[in-house]
């Protein structure tokens, strides 16, 4: 199974795919409750992580890299605007939003890095901070030549960053 949820965030499987593959496990389960159990594991998105993308974006260039696919980036499109009432929050906090079932690469493959780094631009490695709540997608980074942190999402990241900011700010100097 795990194989199938890989291909759907490359974009290798359309959501119809998908469902019908999660439904062979529980024949009995309707459709919108698989959706429905499906997006429920995306969790909270606080305000706060907004006004916080958009305070560093006066600062620095924010790119986001996501291992996500079309059913979640249906479903956070939706809640972001009828929540919070921001139409288009991808280029609205944002310079450039890669997601997995987009780009046709998924963290921790190296090649979803080199991607990243090819399309935004950037010819020094070293000058990215990337941060992730996964070790394993903070390692493939580091050896795409990333800077890296470890983000535990039991905190919060808000209290967290500036913290992980002038750890990468002084590394770099």
């Amino acid at each position: 199974m795990e194989k199938t949820f890989y291909r759907y965030e490359r974009g290798e499987l359309n959501t119809e795919s998908f469902l019908w593959a999660l439904q062979q496990f529980k024949p009995e389960a309707e459709i919108r409750d698989i959706i429905a159990a499906w997006n429920s594991i995306l969790g909270e998105l606080p305000r706060s992580r907004f006004d916080m993308v958009g305070e560093l974006r006066n600062k620095y260039n924010i790119a986001m890299l996501s291992n996500i696919n079309a059913m979640h980036e249906e479903w956070i499109d939706k809640h972001v605007q009828k929540e919070m009432g921001i139409a288009d929050f991808h280029t609205t906090y944002f310079d450039k939003v890669f997601y997995s079932h987009h780009i046709g690469h998924r963290k921790p493959e190296p090649a979803c890095y080199a991607y990243v780094q090819r399309e935004l631009g950037i010819e020094d490695p070293s000058t990215i901070l990337f941060i992730d709540d996964l070790e394993v997608n903070i390692v493939a980074a580091r050896a795409a030549g990333w800077q890296g942190v470890v983000h535990d999402p039991k905190e919060d990241i808000v209290c967290c960053l500036e913290g992980y900011l002038v750890l990468f700010l002084l590394d770099d100097s």
